[in-house]
């Protein structure tokens, strides 16, 4: 039992920072070929790393904080409890290191560029609407 022990407190590392980064990966709504991709490597060997079956260097932490928009640091020390236990708090936002993480996992500049992107879809929909207007307009003459 004890030899038992020892292995998984072993283990437990390089699982827990897989975890850490698997839910961070997750929170940017990326997918594992994309950030594979951005590291210069292949989707099974970052997915031995998320799963906790590989060591991880610092030197990959700091490529796979950067994809994640993270500070290595933040990416350690990354608790999803924090993030997902927060709900009655829901109006705070989170600071890890130098990423700030809303209450559903969202941050700042993500929110940002989402709110731009549906205001540039309302302005396109408003414009196809006009366009189709007159197209209706024409057929009639």
């Amino acid at each position: 039992m004890f030899v038992l022990l020892i292995f998984a407190v072993m283990t437990s590392t390089k699982e827990r920072i897989g975890r850490k980064i698997k839910k961070i990966r997750e929170l940017r709504d990326f997918t594992q070929e994309y950030v594979a991709y951005e590291i210069g490597m292949t989707q099974s060997s970052y997915s031995d790393i998320e799963r906790g079956n590989t060591d991880v260097s610092f030197t990959a932490i700091e490529k796979i904080a950067g994809v994640l928009e993270v500070s290595p640091t933040a990416l350690i020390e990354f608790d999803e409890n924090v993030v997902f236990n927060n709900a009655p708090y829901a109006h705070q936002t989170l600071a890890y290191g130098d990423s700030h993480i809303t209450h559903n996992g969202i941050t700042e500049k993500f929110e940002k560029l989402y709110e731009e992107k549906t205001k540039l879809l309302e302005d396109k929909i408003k414009l196809l609407e006009e366009k189709n207007a007159w197209l209706e307009s024409q057929l009639r003459k």
